[in-house]
């Protein structure tokens, strides 16, 4: 079996930071979460935010998006409608039903686009979209941990844009470096 990232493979792009931004043009009092989501992307992209932190600044704006229940799955649907043409047809076309999506994101965003994936298997981080909190953060070791849970094994051809993700490597036969298109094997 193939795993991918999503996050800068499959999306172009942070999707959870987009979905921040479109998220900000309705909702202005999210303005004030500008500073912290800049700083923690840096940190996130250097490989040194710790999980912690990433967990705590991650609920923090999760309970800012969710807080109109009313309007968040329509808010989700309304990203995806103008944020879908993000989605890699490179990428998209390598993925077989048996592969498997491991990301960092929020399980609401890729439900938004699920469809469009061609697997139902997706290990992504778990919020409860009923209070924001975070209930499973997918980040480093917590990759592999939730893989070995509900998959196990080795993965065949791992394709990511990070080195977050050497946890995912070391269990990966091949690994891929993908940066905007391009693709390049690193292991």
């Amino acid at each position: 079996m193939n795993a991918f990232d999503f996050d800068n493979t499959i999306y172009d792009g942070e999707s959870a930071i987009d979905l921040f931004w479109f998220c900000i043009r309705e909702d202005k009092k999210m303005r004030r979460h500008i500073p912290l989501v800049i700083a923690d992307l840096v940190l996130y992209k250097l490989g040194l935010a710790g999980i912690d932190k990433v967990c705590r600044d991650i609920e923090t704006v999760c309970q800012a998006i969710v807080r109109n229940r009313d309007r968040f799955e329509e808010k989700v649907a309304e990203f995806w409608e103008i944020n879908g043409c993000k989605l890699k047809k490179q990428f998209l076309d390598m993925i077989q039903p048996d592969d498997i999506i491991i990301t960092a994101s929020p399980q609401f965003i890729i439900d938004g686009i699920r469809d469009k994936l061609n697997t139902q298997n997706v290990v992504s981080s778990v919020v409860n979209i009923d209070n924001g909190k975070v209930e499973f953060l997918c980040y480093r070791d917590n990759k592999v941990k939730r893989f070995n849970e509900l998959y196990g094994g080795r993965i065949d051809r791992f394709y990511t844009d990070s080195k977050n993700d050497l946890p995912l490597i070391a269990i990966s036969d091949k690994a891929f470096l993908v940066k905007n298109n391009r693709i390049k094997q690193i292991k």
